[in-house]
């Protein structure tokens, strides 16, 4: 592995490491940074849950190389940042679920926290305690959305493409160990961090306990006191609302579930997903051949002055291909001397051509010129070898005699000799192929291979202009093998009547000129090209239908725009494929198809919305950003998964009155407990580690790893407003309109009454989950 490549993993690494430590400082530590930061703060926990991440993100490269399988450098430029993006919004829900659960118990039962710092048994009840609950709290919703991670990235390996293929594999290999390695070490790490917090003891320096640790514990009289007033920084969170997120996520709550901002809400997200839609319709297909070179190859040069000339757009050869055993063809074309059926469509200037011959097809095709109908170059010339062939062995003709005293092996004309003299001469020493011109169209089966093998090898000079030798090079094959070159002494061994070269022609082609203008301006694109080479192969299909005879393209230039030829199906059916199994997994969780589909709908919305925008941010359609599709997939199940559940769980309760909580109620409880928390450890991670990607990728490819940056940015966008803003919305909506609910409620059910003030952990425990929506 080159030095280049262990440098850009390096760089990711320090890039993340870099963000956990502000993610904890600012993030985990509710912007207080005051003389107990260091006691309440998680900067070893960050450290070490990156650390896991990087763990898995090592080990996932390990076991690739282990297999011997090669890594691309896409692979080690976007593996570890996707993973350390996902993985990081992981570690903030499972601290912030152990900091709920801690709230709780303390609102619950204040004693337990009252002189604990010397009780080694009590924290480690505690301890345990606070672990199961949290891990009961967020862990089914962690083991849905990977799972649903997985499956959606998996599907992504259905591409053409290797790198893409490998891509999304290792990001699945590396989601599910950097999942397992959170919930079984970076667990045991968060316990280890609590006994720390709860016996008194810094975060860094972890041999020092706080001053304000060692006081003298309190009488159970003065519990409630001391528990207001606790010295223990987890006794903050028992005061709601006093931080800046808490009043942004409340004033929120209520600004989202007014009537008219849920009109203006649908009305907007409706009218950016249809202009989505329209221009998803017109997205550009390609991948340029530079995409992931490093900055610092030669072959940039190369590629830029390919650019530079506009080489690209100038004209290259297409064949299409007569070829044995392909379709209904026969096995070998020997017949083709005499059997005028077959010959009609393949030539061109004798009466007996059809006007639907292979020839003439393209020659009209090629007269109708570029700009209407085709990509050919107009002008180009046909050329039918058929044609050729018949002018070779006419005896009218100088170009093929053979030497009666040397057994009848063919006499090749000098090219340098073109006078009047020396065709005497060679008239008088060398009789023609062929005895009578009316044998041209008839060549007996004996003299057939014979004769086009010294017509495919023969030489065109200025007395013989329909010899094959140098016009259809690489165009006509003999029992599956190429023709041997001119200056094959081969050349001179082929005996009239004799074998030849071979025992049948096996294929044989008709080049026309073409060319790939595109008006596109995206980097990258290649729309040009592919719509050339579907064009191609749409001619071919045709020619075939009404020819009887089969036919394939095939051109240099196309061998690299195969991949992208099926590209748009290949996205529908991997996105499609992966939305299916979102329904299947969140129904079956959830236990409501309502659930299943608002998650499912919301992951579409996504996913169509991001498609949309790279038209206008200029990213091409292709394999990899098929895969970037499944990773936007993924990072909207990652919120509506957590949301959706915590919505069920809501309409399970009831008030004093024994009524089912609103769709607005159950809106504000689960935003409220999950949306400071998702905002701040999730979609935050997401924009920092993929504008790391930017920093890493952008100087080692061009133009790839500003469209990764591109449409991941955009995913984690998407996907944050579909969430936070149209699926509480459409859930509220829905609940509210199956039941019948009219809007004007009481201001204490408005506030949630007696249902908005009970335990958050009452939501996670009791009835099962489903409900009546």
């Amino acid at each position: 592995m080159a030095a280049s490549n262990l440098d850009i993993v390096f760089k990711a690494g320090i890039a993340g490491f870099l963000f956990m430590f502000v993610y904890v400082v600012i993030g985990l530590n509710h912007w207080k940074l005051d003389h107990r930061f260091f006691h309440s703060s998680k900067i070893g926990v960050g450290f070490m849950g990156v650390a896991c991440i990087l763990m898995a993100v090592g080990g996932t490269l390990g076991i690739f190389a282990w297999t011997g399988l090669k890594l691309q450098i896409v692979t080690l430029v976007v593996l570890p940042l996707v993973v350390l993006a996902i993985g990081t919004g992981n570690i903030f829900l499972i601290l912030h679920a152990v900091d709920l659960k801690q709230d709780e118990l303390k609102m619950e039962q204040r004693s337990l926290f009252v002189g604990l710092e010397d009780n080694d048994f009590g924290i480690h009840e505690i301890t345990c305690v606070l672990l199961c609950e949290a891990t009961g709290h967020i862990g089914p919703s962690m083991i849905l959305t990977v799972a649903c991670e997985c499956c959606i990235v998996a599907f992504a390996a259905y591409s053409a493409m290797p790198a893409a293929q490998w891509l999304a594999g290792s990001l699945v290999v590396g989601l599910a160990t950097s999942f397992a390695l959170q919930m079984t070490l970076f667990l045991a790490i968060v316990a280890l961090d609590k006994r720390r917090e709860l016996s008194g003891t810094y975060d860094v320096i972890c041999c020092k306990r706080a001053s304000f640790a060692r006081r003298p514990r309190v009488s159970e009289d003065e519990t409630t006191a001391a528990t207001e007033n606790s010295s223990f920084p987890g006794s903050v969170y028992s005061l709601p609302d006093l931080n800046l997120m808490n009043r942004c996520v409340t004033g929120y709550v209520h600004l989202l579930l007014k009537k008219v901002s849920k009109v203006v809400v649908l009305l907007v997200f409706a009218a950016c997903t249809l202009v989505a839609i329209v221009s998803i319709e017109a997205m550009d297909r390609g991948l340029s051949p530079n995409s992931f070179i490093p900055t610092d190859s030669y072959l940039n040069s190369y590629y830029r002055a390919v650019d530079d000339n506009d080489l690209s757009a100038k004209e290259f050869p297409v064949y299409f291909v007569v070829e044995a055993g392909y379709g209904s063809n026969p096995d070998g074309f020997n017949d083709l001397g005499n059997d005028a059926e077959a010959q009609s469509k393949l030539c061109s200037s004798r009466d007996i051509c059809d006007e639907l011959s292979i020839p003439n097809i393209l020659s009209e095709l090629v007269s109708d010129g570029e700009n209407n109908v085709t990509y050919f170059k107009e002008g180009a010339v046909v050329s039918s070898w058929l044609d050729d062939f018949w002018g070779f062995v006419d005896p009218a003709t100088e170009c093929c005699r053979v030497d009666p005293e040397n057994d009848y092996v063919y006499s090749p004309l000098r090219p340098e000799e073109s006078s009047a003299a020396y065709v005497l001469e060679r008239a008088s020493v060398a009789p023609s192929c062929l005895a009578d011109s009316s044998e041209v169209l008839s060549v007996p089966d004996e003299s057939f291979m014979s004769l086009f093998s010294m017509f495919s090898t023969a030489a065109t000079g200025p007395l013989c202009s329909y010899a094959a030798g140098t016009r259809y090079h690489g165009q006509l094959s003999i029992d599956n093998k190429p023709i041997p070159a001119m200056s094959s002494s081969a050349t001179q061994e082929v005996t009239l009547n004799g074998t030849g070269f071979g025992n049948d022609v096996t294929a044989f082609a008709y080049k026309v000129l073409s060319t790939t203008f595109s008006s596109s301006k995206i980097s990258g694109s290649q729309e040009g090209a592919i719509t050339a080479y579907s064009q191609a192969q749409h001619i071919a299909e045709w020619i075939s239908n009404e020819t009887g005879i089969d036919v394939w393209v095939y051109s240099p230039k196309y061998v690299f725009l195969e991949q992208f030829h099926s590209v748009r199906r290949t996205a529908y059916i991997v996105v499609s494929v992966g939305l299916a199994v979102v329904f299947v997994l969140q129904t079956l969780s959830l236990g409501s198809y309502g659930y299943g589909f608002a998650v499912t709908f919301v992951a579409t919305a996504t996913v169509v919305q991001v498609a949309g925008l790279m038209m206008p941010m200029g990213v091409p359609l292709n394999s990899l950003s098929i895969v970037s599709l499944s990773i936007a997939v993924t990072f909207s199940v990652g919120f509506s998964s957590h949301f959706a559940r915590l919505f069920a769980k809501a309409r399970t309760l009831t008030d004093d009155s024994g009524c089912t909580p609103t769709g607005d109620a159950c809106v504000r409880k689960a935003l409220t407990q999950l949306l400071a928390s998702w905002t701040l450890g999730v979609a935050v991670s997401k924009f920092v580690a993929i504008a790391a990607l930017a920093l890493v990728a952008t100087p080692v490819f061009e133009p790839a790893g500003n469209c990764f940056f591109r449409t991941l940015m955009a995913a984690a966008v998407c996907s944050w407003l579909n969430g936070a803003v149209l699926l509480p919305v459409g859930l509220s909506i829905c609940v509210d309109a199956t039941e019948g609910r009219v809007r004007e409620v009481k201001s204490t059910n408005e506030e949630g009454g007696e249902y908005s003030r009970e335990s958050p952990s009452s939501s996670y425990h009791g009835a099962p989950l489903t409900g009546k929506y």
